[in-house]
């Protein structure tokens, strides 16, 4: 039996433990809530009062339902019962999520963790008994919210950045931006307006949409694709104006929003806008909207999506920018291509037209110069000569000009072939020889190097320069002079090809002109045939060669020009050269009758052949002066040989000689280009088409019969 005294120490320390525990539910910050099985309320803590806007008064002897709304309650409710039927403990000691329910109606999110508590009854019964302990997660979850918002802004930062950066065409970008910020924002319409060509003061539209729903929003995007708006005027002008982002809360209640009445129709609300900026100008308009009202606060997450759609607009600009930049660059290699083109046509042409008469006047000088019937007195032929020579010259100073201008137009074909340098020399040096005996300057090679070198050149266009060096040093040179030729090999890897004169030399302040175009320093440069453009042209021939050209001068004393080019390590294909023709053959031996066809738009050039031909009896020659008749000739006579002018008015030699390929009996005939069209282009062209060969104008006699020759024999 306990004594009253071990009664009162027992009672007393019963009310120290329900003090306490009192102490604790008033004190502690959580919500702690007692229910019982049938989820009425025994404990309402201060904590709990506090959240749910109740005293313990209103919720004492209630039910818990009335703190947790739909769906969490019924819920909430089969969790208890599952336990108290099968003892499966699916809520119990664990913490989860759901939402609560404040007196005034509000919800929250609210975490809540559930404990059971067994109370005997004194009868030896049990009370079941559940104690919850619930926190308001509202400000966790809208930092946690906040927080992913920013990251989710700087992903999507990152994102347009990135494919701003990739070489797409703009309107691809663009339709991207939208997609993205339409993926954070959950806005379901985006679209893009950029400034009117024609008025600078308004914004059009684009074809550039993002739409969540097309058929929802269908008659919304067609209306809009038929609007366009004046600066200050819309979302899209406002934007204009203010070059910033700008927005209307509701469209449907926005009077001054053209398109409210749709926007009822469709559920959308609140409309935002932005700019895409370059240079502090507005290039284009980013508009949206979204089905709850729109209205950005001074909230620091508010702040950060405006801040990073000024980001946006900025990375935008720039993509716009690259492209107008792309598109005045293709614009401008559009407009230098074409310009290229027209060059290239004028040169073609140019050469055509020039070397046309050049043909009748050399040809016909060499014809004479025959003299086939010996009835020239020595004054005529010394006047024939100076015509030949006049005629050459002028040919050498068209041959010059053309290519000058090739040069500068981007128009020069090389031909590069691995050659013998030495044997290229040798080739200048015996036709450089006779300007020397008519002047009396000695011409040598310093130094003869053993073996070769050799070098991946254009051959003629070697020459050309070569023969430039050697014609100079021997035209400005003095009576009687010298002029060397010499060879060394440099440390670079390259050749150097010298040329000495004892002329004049250059002075000083004249020496930066001398490979400027139609230049000419020598003070007596008058008397001294020449059009200036020699070593310009040279200097241009050799560095499109990979060479460069330089030289060294003493006044009065003379000139070193010279030439270095890289030595190659490939061999030539071959290092035979045909021997030419002392004389032009009288007549095709030792061959039956040949059939010769010419077709030739010009009198005088016919009439030059029908002369050149004129002593092969076993020729006979035909001609026509189109190329429709020519065909119709070689279907008729099956000539031997058929001589093709290109330049001719309405049918052309290459669509006259494809005509002829696509007739049974005259597809095998050979047809040389007989022309004065002396592109290394066009020449291609024709040999490509299948051409036996190409001769221009004006014709070298001695290479033409050779021609002929080879083909009929």
């Amino acid at each position: 039996d306990l004594s009253e005294h071990s009664i009162d120490q027992l009672t007393t320390m019963l009310r120290q433990e329900e003090l306490l525990v009192t102490s604790v539910l008033s004190n502690a910050l959580d919500s702690i809530i007692v229910i019982d099985e049938w989820g009425i309320v025994s404990t309402f803590n201060p904590g709990a009062e506090k959240m749910f806007g109740y005293q313990p008064s209103e919720m004492i002897g209630q039910s818990i339902n009335l703190l947790v709304p739909e769906p969490d309650r019924s819920k909430h409710n089969e969790y208890l019962q599952k336990y108290l039927s099968t003892g499966k403990r699916n809520i119990l000691g664990m913490n989860r999520e759901l939402t609560g329910q404040h007196k005034n109606g509000s919800v929250f999110p609210m975490d809540l963790g559930v404990n059971e508590m067994k109370l005997e009854n004194g009868d030896g019964s049990y009370s079941q008994m559940f104690i919850g302990t619930c926190r308001n997660i509202a400000h966790r979850k809208m930092v946690d919210a906040q927080l992913k918002r920013e990251t989710d802004i700087v992903a999507l930062l990152k994102k347009i950045g990135d494919e701003a950066n990739k070489d797409l065409p703009a309107n691809k970008i663009l339709q991207y931006a939208l997609e993205q910020v339409c993926a954070l924002t959950g806005w379901p319409i985006g679209h893009v307006y950029f400034p009117s060509m024609n008025r600078a003061d308004f914004m059009e539209t684009s074809k550039i949409w993002y739409l969540k729903d097309p058929s929802k929003f269908k008659e919304f995007k067609d209306v809009t694709d038929r609007t366009s708006f004046k600066i200050g005027v819309g979302l899209p002008g406002r934007v204009l104006k203010s070059r910033k982002a700008e927005w209307i809360v509701n469209v449907q209640e926005d009077q001054n929003f053209p398109r409210n009445k749709l926007a009822k129709n469709i559920l959308v609300k609140g409309g935002f806008a932005f700019p895409i900026l370059t240079q502090s100008k507005v290039a284009g308009v980013l508009e949206f909207f979204s089905e709850d009202n729109f209205s950005p606060d001074t909230t620091e997450r508010d702040q950060k999506f405006l801040e990073a759609v000024a980001q946006i607009g900025i990375q935008l600009g720039r993509v716009l920018e690259r492209q107008k930049t792309q598109e005045e660059l293709l614009k401008a290699k559009d407009i230098a291509e074409s310009a290229n083109q027209a060059k290239s046509e004028f040169l073609s042409r140019m050469s055509h037209e020039l070397r046309t008469p050049m043909n009748a006047i050399l040809g016909f000088t060499e014809v004479l110069e025959m003299d086939r019937d010996k009835t020239l007195s020595d004054r005529q032929k010394d006047n024939l000569g100076q015509v030949s020579s006049a005629g050459k010259h002028l040919l050498e100073l068209i041959n010059e000009v053309l290519d000058l201008a090739r040069i500068e137009s981007g128009d020069m074909e090389l031909v590069l072939e691995t050659v013998d340098m030495v044997s290229i020399v040798d080739d200048v040096l015996s036709i450089a020889q006779p300007l020397t005996d008519e002047t009396g300057i000695s011409l040598e090679c310093q130094v003869v190097p053993e073996g070769r070198f050799f070098v991946e050149v254009d051959p003629l266009r070697l020459k050309q320069v070569i023969l430039n060096l050697l014609s100079n040093a021997i035209k400005y040179n003095d009576p009687n002079g010298s002029v060397v030729v010499s060879y060394k090999k440099q440390d670079d890897g390259k050749i150097r090809l010298g040329v000495r004169d004892t002329g004049h030399g250059i002075p000083d302040k004249k020496r930066d002109k001398l490979f400027k175009p139609f230049e000419r320093l020598d003070a007596h440069s008058e008397l001294i045939e020449g059009t200036g453009i020699g070593l310009s042209i040279s200097k241009q021939l050799i560095e499109l060669m990979g060479g460069t050209i330089g030289f060294e001068s003493t006044f009065d004393k003379g000139s070193f020009f010279y030439i270095d080019i890289p030595l190659s390590d490939k061999k030539p294909l071959t290092l035979e050269t045909k021997p030419a023709l002392d004389s032009v053959p009288a007549s095709l031996t030792g061959t039956h009758e040949k059939t010769v066809l010419y077709i030739d738009d010009i009198p005088a050039n016919i009439l030059l052949v029908q002369d050149i031909l004129s002593e092969q009896q076993q020729i006979k020659l035909l001609s026509t002066s189109n190329a429709l008749d020519g065909i119709k000739v070689a279907r008729t006579e099956i000539p031997d040989l058929i001589l093709m002018d290109i330049h001719m008015p309405d049918v052309d030699g290459l669509t006259a000689f494809k005509k002829l390929q696509g007739i049974k009996e005259t597809q095998n005939i050979p047809v040389i280009a007989l022309t004065a069209d002396a592109m290394k282009k066009d020449a291609k062209k024709a040999l490509d088409m299948g051409f036996h060969s190409y001769i221009t104008k004006p014709i070298n006699i001695q290479k033409f019969i050779e021609a002929i020759d080879k083909v009929l024999t």
